[in-house]
C-alpha cells in the first residue's frame, strides 16, 4: 500500500516539475519534443553529477540548465524527472550549499534563478508531505539547510520565500550522547546567514517557545527533554556572540538577552553550567545594545552576568578577562558603568587577578629565560674542556 502511495506521488512530482519547466520559460510541445532529443544526445556523453553542475554554468539554453538542476535538486532519484542514467545505490545528487552554488553560477538569469527557487519549492512539499518515503533518509536535512540559501537569495516580500520558511526547522535530531549544541546547528546556519532579519526572529521565537513548552511539560516529561533544548539554545548563543561581528541588530539580540535572563536564574540548579562570556565578548553584546530602548536590558544583563552570589564563595561573575583585548573591553565598560559600584568592583576584581596572572607569567618566563642560559654556558664549558 505504502510504495503504491510512492508511485503516485513520483509521478505527480515528475508531472509537476515538467509543467513547471514549460511555464517558467514558456516552450511548446513541440519544443518540448525537441528538446528532449538534444537531452537524449547531451546524456549519452555526460553522466555524472559534475556534468550536470558544468552544464548550469555552460554557456546554453536556460531550459536545458533547468533539466540539470531538476536532476541535482531531486528528493530522491526515482523523482528525477528527465532522462538520466542512475547509478545503483545512488539515493539522491543533494548536498549543503548546493543551491547557492548553482544560484552563483547564474550569473545573469532571472527565469532560471526563478525556475531553481520555484522548483526547490515543489520538491520541499514532496518531502514534507510523504516523509515515510525511505528513500528520503537524508532529503529534509539538506533541504533544510537549502532552505536558507534560498532565503539569502529570495530576500523580503517574497511569497517563495515565506512558504519555504513555513518547512524549516531550526533543530535537527542528533544522537544523545553528542553534545545538545549541536541540534541548533540549522538554526546557527540561518543566524550566522545574511537571509533577512525577520526570518531569524521568527525562527529564535519558535525556538524559545518550544523550550517554554518543554519545560512546562516537564511535571509530566524527563528534565532532560528541556534542560538539552535550553542548553543548547544558550550555548548557540555563546557561539552567536563569540564570532567577531554579530550577524544580526540588536531587536532580536535583546530578545535572545531577555529571555536567558527570565529563563536561567529559575533554572541554574537543573541547567548546571551558567552563560559564560569573555570581556570583549560581553562588550560586543553591550555596544549592539547601545539605543537608549535597550538601556534597561542593558543593564540588566550587565548586573546578572558581573554580580552573583554564591553559597560557597564571594561573588563571582560570569565574565573572564583572558587576553589584553579583553582587558581593554574590561577597561571601556568602567565608565560605561561608572554609577554601577558592583559591577565597577567586579571588573576592578577581574582586572587585578588577569594583572597578577601576567606578573606570575612574566616572572615565570624569566626564570626559565634564565634557566636555560645557565644550561647553555654549562654546555659551552663542557665543551671547551673538550677541546
Amino acid at each position: 500500500m505504502l510504495y503504491t502511495k510512492i508511485s503516485k506521488v513520483r509521478k505527480q512530482a515528475v508531472k509537476d516539475c515538467r509543467e513547471l519547466l514549460i511555464s517558467v520559460f514558456g516552450i511548446t510541445s513541440e519544443e518540448y519534443t525537441e528538446q528532449n532529443e538534444k537531452w537524449s544526445r547531451w546524456v549519452e556523453l555526460n553522466r555524472t553529477p559534475k556534468d550536470l553542475c558544468d552544464l548550469i554554468s555552460c554557456d546554453v539554453k536556460d531550459v536545458y540548465k533547468a533539466r540539470a538542476a531538476s536532476i541535482l535538486f531531486a528528493p530522491a532519484t526515482r523523482y528525477i524527472p528527465f532522462e538520466w542514467p542512475v547509478v545503483k545505490y545512488q539515493t539522491n545528487y543533494l548536498r549543503r550549499g548546493l543551491l547557492s552554488e548553482l544560484l552563483a553560477g547564474l550569473k545573469r538569469s532571472d527565469k532560471m534563478a526563478d525556475f531553481l527557487c520555484r522548483l526547490f519549492l515543489v520538491n520541499v512539499k514532496i518531502a514534507s508531505e510523504h516523509s515515510l518515503d525511505p528513500s528520503f533518509s537524508d532529503t529534509t536535512t539538506f533541504y533544510n539547510y537549502m532552505i536558507v540559501d534560498a532565503l539569502v537569495h529570495l530576500g523580503e516580500n517574497s511569497p517563495v520565500a515565506d512558504e519555504l520558511f513555513s518547512f524549516f526547522k531550526g533543530t535537527e535530531w542528533v544522537n544523545k550522547y553528542e553534545r545538545a549544541q549541536e541540534s541548533y546547528e540549522p538554526a546557527l546556519t540561518l543566524f550566522r546567514s545574511p537571509a533577512p532579519v525577520t526570518y531569524k526572529l521568527q525562527a529564535d521565537r519558535f525556538l524559545r517557545s518550544s523550550i517554554n513548552r518543554a519545560c512546562g511539560r516537564s511535571e509530566f516529561y524527563p528534565d532532560e527533554d528541556w534542560i538539552s533544548s535550553y542548553c543548547g539554545y544558550r550555548d548557540m548563543l555563546k557561539e552567536i556572540i563569540s564570532d567577531k561581528e554579530l550577524p544580526y541588530g540588536p531587536e532580536l539580540l535583546s530578545e535572545q538577552i531577555q529571555f536567558i535572563l527570565k529563563f536561567e536564574p529559575n533554572h541554574t540548579e537543573q541547567t548546571g553550567e551558567a552563560l559564560e562570556l569573555t570581556a570583549s565578548e560581553m562588550y560586543r553584546v553591550l555596544d549592539c545594545l547601545h539605543e537608549e530602548k535597550y538601556s534597561e536590558v542593558k543593564r540588566d544583563f550587565a548586573s546578572y552576568m558581573f554580580v552573583k552570589s554564591s553559597d560557597y564563595c564571594r561573588a563571582f561573575s560570569d565574565v573572564s578577562i583572558s587576553s589584553s583585548e579583553d582587558y581593554e573591553a574590561a577597561e571601556v565598560m568602567l565608565t560605561v558603568f561608572a554609577d554601577q559600584s558592583a559591577i565597577v568592583s567586579a571588573l576592578y576584581l577581574l582586572m587585578n587577578d588577569y594583572e597578577e596572572n601576567q606578573n606570575k607569567e612574566s616572572v615565570c618566563c624569566e626564570r626559565l629565560a634564565a634557566k636555560k642560559i645557565a644550561e647553555l654556558k654549562e654546555k659551552e664549558a663542557v665543551l671547551a674542556t673538550m677541546k
